[in-house]
């Protein structure tokens, strides 16, 4: 098991990863968690968007994020 964080903009496309920290401010903070992206939840990465947005299931949900915002949340694989 990895027990190093990773930038979720590094992850590929098939993962299951968990989300370790969510970096920025503390508006940014509240609009992931209100999209479901918080401390311990897990996530499986659909498409890593290169271009394009990220593509995530978070339980039954799919959501599309930008690179910017998958640079600043920090997962353990």
């Amino acid at each position: 098991m990895h027990s190093r964080l990773e930038k979720l903009s590094t992850i590929p496309a098939g993962r299951v990863v968990k989300i370790a920290r969510l970096q920025g401010g503390s508006s940014f903070r509240q609009r992931l968690t209100e999209m479901g992206l918080g401390d311990g939840q897990e996530i499986s990465v659909l498409s890593s968007g290169s271009p394009g947005p990220f593509l995530l299931r978070i339980k039954d949900s799919k959501i599309a994020i930008g690179r910017g915002m998958a640079e600043k949340i920090m997962v353990r694989r």
